[in-house]
């Protein structure tokens, strides 16, 4: 084989090397692109759902602070402020339940009309925490099952039983 024949089958050959390591690649980025999206897709849903299940308990004329005073849980923590955090604050405020501190990992960067704690301090006794991250319950339950003495329960369940 001439030397021209020779490089030219080392360019075919390091071209098809790169396309197929390129579209491994490529195919690897794009599964995980994929699965991010479906997992911020499932989120706006449960957050969709909840919110309906939200409104439609407040157009029943029920509200979460019936459910904690039906519990018998007066003073809470909420765990996570995002927007459902948030959410809970203003609910219950002016209601026989009091959200006596919050609880999140940016607690640096947070301010709110109550205290905000990171789950690494010292968390008073409260009678119920509430995660308002829902899509994280399991997480944060688990993190601060050893930690409380209450019962630690998700907002979406709150809503729903409200």
């Amino acid at each position: 084989m001439n030397r021209a024949a020779k490089h030219i089958m080392t360019v075919f050959a390091g071209g098809a090397v790169g396309f197929f390591a390129g579209k491994t690649l490529v195919g690897k980025q794009y599964e995980k692109h994929c699965s991010q999206t479906e997992k911020t897709a499932d989120q706006f849903s449960e957050f969709y759902s909840l919110m309906r299940r939200w409104v439609h308990v407040y157009q029943e004329g029920r509200t979460l602070a019936d459910y904690f005073k039906r519990k018998g849980y007066y003073e809470i923590a909420v765990y996570g402020m995002n927007e459902l955090g948030y959410m809970v604050l203003k609910e219950l405020e002016g209601s026989e339940t009091e959200v006596l501190y919050c609880i999140d990992r940016n607690a640096d960067n947070l301010f709110t009309r109550v205290d905000i704690r990171r789950p690494d301090e010292e968390l008073p006794a409260v009678d119920a925490v509430v995660v308002a991250v829902v899509q994280y319950y399991e997480e944060a339950e688990a993190a601060l099952a050893s930690r409380m003495d209450c019962p630690i329960l998700s907002l979406a369940d709150v809503v729903w039983e409200a």
